[in-house]
Order: C-alpha cells, then sequence, then structure tokens
C-alpha cells in the first residue's frame, strides 16, 4: 500500500541531491507553504513542529491513534489513524481548502475519481475523499515529487503517487483495505462520513470496529 520514499542519495546531479528529504514527497497531510520544518543544510534543520500524541485507543481487535501538530502560522493538523483485521483508516483534519495529503502507493491497477472521492485498485482497494481537487502524478526523470522511491540507497523505482485537497469541511477520509476485505470498504466510509468533525481516534475505532 503506502510506502516511505526512502533517501535515494545524498549528493547527486540536480534535482535529485537528498530530493526525498522534504515533505511534499510523504505521505503526510501539509499546508503548502507552511513547512513543518526549516532545512538549514543537507543533513540539518533550523526548525520543526513536533507532533503531539492525543489518544491511543484499543477496542477489542481495533487499534486508534491520534496526533497533532501546530505548525509556525497557528495552523493545527490533525491525524487520526486507526486499523483491524486488513483495514487501515486515516482521518486528516487540515486547516482549511486546499491543504493537502499525499499517499505514495505501490501495486496500483489504476485510479479514478468522481465528485470528492478517488478510488484506487490493485493489490488492494482504497477511497479518498477529498473534496478539493486530486492529483495523479506521472513519474517523470525531472520531477521526484511525480511518484518514486527509493527502495535501497541509490536506486529509485516508480510509484503511484496520489496528492489531494481538501474541501470547505477541512477533512480528507482515507481508507485502504486488503482484496478479501474490499467489499466492505464503502461501509467504511459512509461510517467515517457520519463522524462529527474533530472526532477523536476512540470514535473512528468504533467505527471500524462496529463495520466487523
Amino acid at each position: 500500500m503506502a510506502v516511505h520514499p526512502g533517501s535515494f542519495r545524498y549528493t547527486a546531479p540536480a534535482p535529485w541531491d537528498n530530493a526525498f528529504a522534504g515533505e511534499e514527497v510523504h505521505n503526510l497531510v501539509r499546508r503548502p507553504g507552511v513547512p513543518q520544518a526549516t532545512r538549514a543544510g543537507r543533513f540539518f534543520w533550523s526548525r520543526w513542529s513536533e507532533a503531539r500524541i492525543r489518544t491511543r485507543v484499543a477496542q477489542g481487535p481495533a487499534l486508534g491513534l491520534e496526533a497533532s501538530l501546530e505548525l509556525v502560522d497557528g495552523t493545527e493538523l490533525r491525524r487520526v489513524v486507526a486499523v483491524i483485521d486488513g483495514l487501515a483508516v486515516v482521518v486528516d483534519t487540515v486547516g482549511g481548502p486546499g491543504d493537502e495529503v499525499r499517499w505514495n502507493l505501490l501495486g496500483v491497477d489504476s485510479v479514478s475519481t468522481a465528485n470528492d472521492v478517488t478510488t484506487v485498485l490493485g493489490g488492494f482497494e482504497a477511497r479518498v475523499v477529498h473534496g478539493g481537487a486530486a492529483t495523479v502524478h506521472e513519474p517523470s526523470d525531472d520531477d521526484p515529487r511525480s511518484g518514486w522511491h527509493a527502495p535501497t540507497y541509490g536506486r529509485r523505482e516508480p510509484l503511484q503517487a496520489l496528492t489531494v485537497t481538501a474541501g470547505a469541511a477541512g477533512r480528507v477520509l482515507s481508507a485502504f483495505a486488503s482484496t478479501a476485505r474490499s467489499d466492505r470498504l464503502d461501509d467504511v466510509v459512509a461510517r467515517l462520513r457520519a463522524l462529527p468533525p474533530g472526532a477523536d481516534a476512540v470514535a473512528v475505532a468504533s467505527a471500524i470496529r462496529e463495520e466487523r
């Protein structure tokens, strides 16, 4: 499913010199123009925002975690993750419309968007509910952000990168299922949509546990 981009090379001809250090190529929620950390050279950072764990929960087979991050402009980004057998959901609460969520995905056969939902099919199935635009990146040798990862140092391979922007609701819902659980994915998404704004890890874990 989603993979970390890795390092590739710390020294390489542009644009590949330490190209995977920036947040714009990682599986995270972000506010464009307000970086979570400021680089100072190749390996150092002069400032970074520290995440805070807000809630941990275990409800039978369902596990949940909620974390928040305050940016330098005062924006709070929140991410709730819950997992159960063959199913993982992520609820991102952002500062407002235009904030982004990115996924770096392996094993993808197709990506399609209808209204505010992007569907990913392949060795797994996913739904991403965003409200704003969805960009399906095409890997390009001239752009490290276009969908690449480094499985080992010095080697890079293409992947399917997806970036979505939040709409007026300021929330992005992502649900991933194994092929064995994909028939329940739409029910899970409906439960997540029904959650109130600011739902915590307890509420999200309860939603996917009820789905069983």
